[in-house]
């Protein structure tokens, strides 16, 4: 290994420090560069979301993420498979219990992770209810005691 690492290097090799460059069949060919092969990086999976950033006066809805699958077990914004429409994004909080009162705006991002890229979609939505079923907290409290991901967190910072 140490040989490979400090001698026969994919991009300089060291032919003439080799000393086994008398059995090596790519400098026979000069071909040493062309090794190691490296084989091409597999295109990253495609996953749409659609992520709610609920407020209710001056308290942001949480949830943690399953147990199973990226980032799980972490703090994040409420979300939702695939790429909703504003009047669906609405119709989810209701579904909620949330009382969606204004969609203020609609943002887009995209988080890439060393094998999945989310292309995500942010309604910003004003509610008249906070319901059980998530974690309120106002931003300070959110800076201080919850690390949420920076694929959530960068739709914070635009709020």
């Amino acid at each position: 290994m140490e040989l490979g690492a400090t001698v026969c290097t994919p991009k300089s090799p060291k032919c003439t420090l080799c000393p086994i460059r008398a059995h090596c069949l790519a400098h026979a060919a000069g071909t040493e560069t062309a090794y190691p092969v490296r084989t091409p990086r597999r295109e990253k999976r495609v996953e749409e979301k659609t992520v709610l950033l609920l407020r209710c006066g001056e308290k942001l809805a949480l949830c943690r993420r399953t147990e199973k699958g990226v980032l799980h077990g972490l703090w994040q914004l409420p979300d939702l498979p695939g790429k909703l429409s504003p009047v669906q994004a609405l119709e989810a909080a209701a579904a909620w219990g949330a009382r969606p009162t204004e969609l203020r705006r609609e943002s887009r991002r995209t988080h890439t992770f060393t094998h999945i890229r989310w292309e995500m979609v942010c309604y910003h939505i004003d509610c008249g209810a906070t319901p059980d079923r998530f974690t309120w907290v106002e931003r300070a409290q959110l800076q201080r005691d919850y690390a949420l991901p920076t694929a959530f967190r960068m739709f914070l910072e635009e709020s």
